[in-house]
């Protein structure tokens, strides 16, 4: 994301620091505008006989002048080494940066003095934790030592951690909303010698967030409300189906959250939406994520999804509650609970095995028993309840696990004729007394070369045997 020249520009903004200061290219300087904090940072820039020396114990100090460039110097463990007069400057630098950040904790201070911040959507704060909460809480853990160091320095990363808390709405192909911690990053940030602060953009650009205002739940409801199109819907169990799309509202498990790769982010899930595109016929979506409308729906308005998301986003932490009624009438909304049968589902069709080209009979498997919602959506298709969502639990489940699986090959060396498996059917014999059967098609190309190549098998036709 590019900063915008507005917050270049931004009074806050002192500028960039130079090449050749402590920092080095990449750090923005930001304006400490507490007075008389940068009054006691620059009285402690004062001249000092002793210093701390990396890999040295304690203060060190001068023992003897060597000759006019050399002098002998000492630490408190009465280990000696030499040191240049050219390099006092620099260790005088360190060491005057090293006590301002010691004593007066950046962390604790940002947000008073150029916040407080927000992101640009206006739904998450800036918060800032210090190392210091970091060495309390592990305080007693063995390697403590190791992480003292780690943070020793005051240009060391991770000083200050960044958290974006609060919620993240999320519109792309449907509308989903987490919400907790949902971003953030360990910095480079410290105050200089003018009692300014310094921040590296590189890992975390303060600048994005000056200037940002807050929104409010009622501005996160509104904006979820102009998300669903208000048109004609045939409705069947979790799903809405249009002409041009459909929507599927997952299911969400108490607990549930999203964890990103950066092991960071970890926001609790709300809702989600999923929006997929009308394929053909009755097909809706492509590859891993279809759905198919069922010969018996019932018609649906832009009111029956938002009974169901609404009351969800008026139960979270972030903002204040909000008055539903202006956006749904709750008198109007069809009921929630879901179609049950009366009876169990039985089997009518008798398999005959050998007309299949591979049984896949994981009625007793463990990696099967283990999966606790597969096992969950194959209880429920037995027992007549939410017929569409179990079978779409049960499709996703097991195409994955058939993906594991030794299906038909579509790859080929060059000079060989392409494999043709339109003859090839699969069956997968599961618990609750569940068969589906499928077929398989050549999927995306995973590797072409001179001399061979190689497609994806995708599972197609995925249907549960009557």
């Amino acid at each position: 994301m590019k900063t915008s020249e507005k917050n270049r520009t931004h009074p806050l903004v002192l500028g960039q620091c130079a090449k050749n200061s402590e920092e080095g290219e990449g750090y923005t300087i930001f304006k400490n505008t507490n007075k008389s904090l940068v009054a006691e940072i620059k009285a402690l820039d004062k001249a000092s006989d002793t210093w701390k020396e990396y890999n040295y114990k304690g203060l060190c100090k001068v023992e003897k002048e060597l000759n006019s460039t050399q002098r002998l110097c000492v630490d408190e463990d009465g280990k000696y080494f030499i040191k240049n007069v050219k390099d006092f400057a620099n260790t005088s630098k360190n060491n005057l940066l090293d006590e301002i950040n010691n004593k007066f904790d950046v962390a604790e201070h940002i947000n008073n003095l150029i916040g407080p911040l927000y992101t640009s959507d206006g739904y998450k704060k800036i918060e800032f934790t210090s190392y210091k909460d970091v060495l309390k809480e592990n305080a007693g853990h063995k390697n403590i030592a190791a992480l003292e160091s780690h943070y020793s320095g005051w240009g060391a990363m991770g000083r200050v951690t960044s958290k974006e808390v609060g919620v993240h709405l999320n519109t792309y192909n449907g509308i989903s909303l987490h919400e907790g911690e949902l971003g953030g990053s360990s910095m480079f940030c410290h105050f200089n010698k003018d009692g300014n602060i310094c921040n590296r953009d590189y890992n975390y650009d303060l600048k994005e967030f000056i200037g940002n205002k807050p929104k409010t739940r009622k501005d996160l409801i509104e904006e979820i409300v102009a998300e669903i199109p208000d048109v004609k819907y045939k409705h069947y169990g979790n799903k809405w189906f249009t002409d041009k799309f459909a929507f599927v509202l997952e299911k969400i498990e108490p607990g549930d959250t999203d964890e990103e790769s950066n092991g960071r982010d970890k926001g609790k899930k709300i809702f989600n939406l999923v929006k997929l595109k009308h394929s053909s016929g009755d097909n809706y979506g492509e590859r891993y994520t279809k759905v198919k409308m069922p010969k018996t729906t019932t018609p649906s308005t832009k009111n029956d999804i938002l009974v169901r998301i609404l009351p969800l986003v008026n139960q979270i932490e972030f903002g204040t509650e909000v008055d539903l009624s202006k956006y749904i009438d709750l008198s109007k909304a069809e009921a929630i609970a879901p179609i049950v049968s009366k009876n169990k589902r039985v089997q009518k069709t008798k398999i005959n095995e050998k007309k299949f080209s591979e049984v896949f009979d994981w009625v007793n498997e463990k990696f099967i028993l283990e999966e606790d919602d597969l096992m969950k959506a194959l209880s429920n298709l037995e027992n007549g309840i939410e017929v569409g969502e179990s079978e779409d639990i049960i499709k996703e489940s097991v195409i994955e696990f058939l993906g594991e699986s030794d299906l038909p090959s579509f790859s080929f060396d060059k000079g060989q004729r392409q494999p043709n498996h339109d003859k090839y059917k699969g069956l997968v014999k599961l618990p609750h007394g569940c068969s589906f059967s499928f077929k398989v098609e050549e999927g995306d190309a995973c590797e072409i070369t001179w001399s061979h190549s190689i497609y994806y098998t995708d599972v197609v036709d995925f249907e549960l045997i009557p």
